[in-house]
């Protein structure tokens, strides 16, 4: 394995990795708060994070293309990703924009 191999495999564990810190800490704070909107800027907050480490692990993937069909899937995957995140945090501005006095 290459430098960037382990690098990539890397950054892409610690994105899986912070995604499942992010749930846990989403039930913690339901738990703690009782509060659904909270609960789901935390959720998003670790989405759109996650998302980010795996979208720096994609691109760090490209190194390793060959075929136009590996470019091709590669692309999609990062469109999707981005697509994905830009969604959470336009969600995150929209909770954020409603407060916590609208959840009740």
């Amino acid at each position: 394995m290459t430098f960037l191999s382990v690098l990539r495999l890397l950054i892409d564990v610690c994105g899986s990795v912070a995604l499942v810190l992010a749930l846990l800490a989403s039930g913690w704070t339901l738990l703690r708060t009782r509060d659904p909107a909270r609960t789901q800027r935390v959720i998003l907050d670790g989405i759109v994070f996650a998302l980010n480490l795996k979208t720096a692990a994609t691109l760090l993937r490209t190194t390793e293309l060959t075929t136009w069909s590996q470019i091709g899937m590669f692309a999609a995957i990062f469109a999707l990703r981005t697509v994905l995140a830009r969604v959470a945090q336009w969600e995150r501005r929209s909770l954020s924009a409603v407060g916590p006095s609208a959840a009740a």
